[in-house]
Parts: C-alpha cells; structure tokens; sequence
C-alpha cells in the first residue's frame, strides 16, 4: 500500500515538471519569460538611478508601461 502512494507520488512530480518544461518552451512561456525579464530590468534600473526626480519619474513610467503591457497582453500580473 505505501509502496503504491510513493510510486504514485514520483509520477505526480514528474508529470508536473515535464508539464513546466513543456510550458516554459511554448512560444508564449518565452515572450512570458522575456517581458518579466524586461520589467525586473527595468525596476533595478529605476532602484539603482541616481539623477533628478523629474528622470526618475520618467523612468518608474517606463516601467509601469511594460506592466501594463504585460497585463493586456497575458491577462494578469508579471
């Protein structure tokens, strides 16, 4: 009886990652991937700026344009 719940806890686990590998390398899951990585981008760029407050502002507007790009684009939050 355990040795039933084990074996079928090691498919559950590996069903799940090949269906994460399989999503992930979908044509969506990398435009997914490269927007998240333009936005984080963006938010360390805005963190680490050292200039005027009216730059800064157009910068964090910058990157609240990609998030709502992302939004209409994928239906939810980065």
């Amino acid at each position: 009886m355990v040795g039933k719940i084990v074996i079928g806890l090691v498919v559950a686990v590996v069903l799940f990652l090949v269906f994460g590998a399989v999503v992930g390398n979908s044509p969506e899951g990398k435009a997914k991937a490269q927007a998240r990585a333009a936005i984080d981008l963006c938010h360390r760029e805005e963190r680490g700026y050292t200039g005027t407050a009216s730059a800064k502002s157009i910068i964090t507007g910058a990157c609240r344009k990609l998030e709502d790009d992302f939004r209409k684009q994928f239906g939810y939050a980065p």
